[in-house]
């Protein structure tokens, strides 16, 4: 579960194989929106022990069309 000072919750799930070792997140249009990040913009994932700087795009539309307050990531 990821959550910053948004207040945002987004579930994490693994990226699709054409997304696998990019370093790319792909979050919800709309949440990106509400974030302020735009497509091929840098996010800093951070971790409990450590961090890094990923590219953030846009979930594919066919995504999790019930659920799209998720993150992928891998």
């Amino acid at each position: 579960m990821m959550t910053d000072n948004s207040g945002i919750s987004l579930r994490v799930f693994e990226n699709e194989t054409k997304d696998k070792g990019r370093n790319i997140v792909r979050i919800d249009p709309e949440i990106m929106q509400t974030l302020n990040i735009s497509d091929g913009d840098f996010v800093s994932i951070v971790g409990s022990q450590n961090g890094t700087d990923v590219i953030c795009l846009s979930l594919d539309p066919t995504d999790t069309p019930f659920d799209r307050k998720i993150i992928r990531i891998d």
